[in-house]
């Protein structure tokens, strides 16, 4: 997307490094950490100005978080989390960036979610209530407008709105899934852009001296005069060909409608008169225009970032492979043990987008990738990732255990041990969501599992 530096503001609010508050085990095989680093990377180089920091960037620790701080062209903002003994901000608390001649003031805070401190990461997360006063004091002479870039909860930063309308604009990180348009509590515009990078979030703002907000529209006087210049066309167009109650005498809807403009713009004409006395006497206020750009998969990729996205991806591919180690899985006996009483389900399955999913990955060269094998394989979900790796063949597809439970005990002894596992919609949906297959109908695609 093309933008002026000069004009834009390129931020980010925070939640970016980690999809998971608590290290899971494609952070602690380092997985998690080599899109981490390849995340910054492309911040880098798409030039982006200021990050905050929320609790899903200390996923990793702070540790990591450090290093990646120290590969980043941009300051990561938090005034919040502190050495745990001298209680010093680790990360710059604020800044001030200039941009259209304006001073824009930024303050990060981190919420406490999730959070687990281990051993080396030896900070704290203080209170926002003890830490914002002071940045926002320290800010406010200086700046035109403030920026709070917050990962704490919607309640808490309704209270801040409330309590600080010197806040401009709080950009919430990591709190809502999905897009939060742009809205005023007191003075403060909120907003959020949706979770893990498949939407831009775009402001653009006209800002007035008095600091206050008006609406979400774009400037009224400068819509009314737009809207006055396209009439003047559309009635001086109909002008040119000659006197129109002579012209379209027998076309009494056309006459009408040219009236109806007529009409609307000496209504216009009022309208812009008054709102230019307002200008001049002080009374307009700053509004602005917001929306979310879906990056959609047919928008060309940049050359530079999509070669960190793919590099990445073979690194976390190649440490897959590397710590893989195949073993069996307790209670899975695999699908070619169902094969055995189960023959014309088998053949069904067989024909069936379940059984090649592994291939899938394989093909895309993902397969030892644990962010995307549990719903790729059996038996693995998000609590057991960890041993995505170690799973043998009959394991390696999106088989009859993957749906109907293990199945182990079953095959051994099927009278003593039956199946009792429902499958219901839930069943598909911990893969089949709107994240992955926005289309999924489970009376209509259950059928084709076998």
């Amino acid at each position: 997307m093309n933008f002026d530096p000069n004009q834009t503001l390129l931020i980010d609010s925070g939640a970016l490094l980690f999809a998971r508050h608590q290290a899971g085990a494609a952070i602690k095989a380092g997985q998690d950490q080599i899109l981490a680093e390849a995340i910054v990377s492309a911040y880098n180089e798409m030039g982006y100005e200021a990050v905050g920091i929320s609790s899903y960037d200390l996923a990793g620790g702070l540790s990591f978080l450090s290093k990646m701080a120290e590969l980043s062209t941009f300051p990561w903002l938090s005034a919040n989390l502190v050495d745990q003994e001298s209680k010093k901000p680790i990360f710059s608390p604020s800044l001030i960036l200039g941009k259209s001649g304006l001073k824009i003031g930024i303050i990060g805070l981190t919420d406490q979610r999730g959070l687990i401190h281990s051993k080396k990461d030896n900070y704290h997360v203080l209170p926002w209530q003890k830490i914002l006063p002071t940045e926002l004091n320290k800010l406010s002479s200086q700046c035109d407008i403030i920026v709070l870039f917050s990962s704490l909860s919607t309640a808490d930063n309704k209270k801040i709105s409330q309590l600080y309308p010197r806040i401009n604009i709080i950009l919430q990180a990591g709190i809502n899934t999905n897009n939060l348009k742009a809205h005023l509590i007191n003075n403060t515009l909120t907003t959020q852009t949706a979770k893990q990078g498949k939407y831009l979030g775009r402001i653009q703002i006209n800002w007035h001296s008095n600091g206050k907000w008006q609406s979400s529209r774009p400037d009224p006087l400068s819509d009314k005069k737009k809207e006055l210049d396209r009439l003047n066309w559309q009635i001086n167009k109909f002008r040119s060909k000659g006197n129109p109650a002579e012209i379209y005498k027998n076309k009494p809807k056309v006459l009408q409608g040219l009236i109806k403009m007529e009409e609307r713009k000496l209504s216009l004409s009022e309208e812009i008169s008054k709102l230019t006395s307002q200008t001049k006497n002080g009374v307009n206020k700053s509004n602005w225009q917001g929306d979310f750009i879906a990056v959609e998969i047919d928008i060309d990729d940049d050359p530079a970032v999509d070669m960190l996205v793919q590099q990445a991806k073979r690194q976390v591919n190649e440490m897959g492979q590397r710590i893989s180690r195949k073993k069996g899985l307790v209670g899975y006996s695999g699908h070619i043990r169902c094969q055995e009483c189960h023959e014309e389900e088998y053949r069904g399955w067989t024909a069936s987008r379940h059984a090649s999913a592994f291939a899938t990955l394989t093909k895309r060269k993902q397969q030892y990738n644990v962010n995307c094998l549990p719903c790729h394989v059996t038996g693995i979900n998000a609590d057991n990732r960890n041993l995505a790796l170690a799973l043998p063949l009959e394991l390696q597809s999106v088989g009859c255990e993957a749906c109907h439970g293990p199945g182990l005990q079953h095959a051994d002894n099927p009278r003593s041990n039956p199946l009792t596992t429902p499958v219901i919609t839930e069943t598909c949906l911990k893969c089949h969501n709107d994240e992955h297959d926005d289309s999924f109908d489970f009376t209509r695609d259950s059928k084709l599992a076998h």
